[in-house]
C-alpha cells in the first residue's frame, strides 16, 4: 500500500473511533431522557413509564453494541508480549476487561493474554 492509502485508512479509523464516542454519549443521553421523565410520571402512568424505561435501555444497548463493533473493526490491537497486531472477534472484545481502549485479550500469534492497546 502507498503512504497516501495508509494515511487515508488511518484517518477513516480515527473518524470511526470518534463516532464510537458520539454513539456512546447519545446512548446515555437517550437513556437519561427516557428514565428521568418516566420516574416523574411513574405514579400517574406506570405503564407508560415502564415502556419509556424499556425503550430507553433498548436504544442505549443498540448504541453501545454499535460503538463496541466500531471499536472492534477500527484499527488493530497490539499484543504487549510479542507486538503482533490483530483484530479480535466481536465476542472477545465484548467479554474482555478493559480500560478505555486497552483490553485484556489473548494474542492469536503467541497465545498469551495481555493488556493490548488499540493502534491505528
Amino acid at each position: 500500500m502507498k503512504n497516501e492509502e495508509l494515511h487515508e485508512i488511518k484517518q477513516k479509523n480515527k473518524q470511526l473511533l470518534a463516532l464510537e464516542w458520539v454513539l456512546g454519549f447519545l446512548g446515555l443521553a437517550v437513556l437519561f431522557a427516557m428514565v428521568v421523565p418516566a420516574a416523574i410520571i411513574a405514579e400517574t402512568y406506570p405503564i407508560l413509564a415502564t415502556i419509556m424505561i424499556i425503550l430507553g435501555f433498548a436504544i442505549m444497548m443498540v448504541a453501545f453494541f454499535s460503538a463496541l463493533k466500531i471499536e472492534q473493526i477500527a484499527g488493530y490491537y497490539r499484543c504487549a508480549k510479542c507486538g503482533h497486531k490483530h483484530i479480535p472477534t466481536f465476542g472477545a472484545v465484548f467479554v474482555a476487561m478493559h480500560f478505555g481502549r486497552t483490553r485484556h485479550l489473548r494474542c492469536p500469534k503467541c497465545g498469551e493474554k495481555s493488556w493490548q492497546k488499540k493502534v491505528l
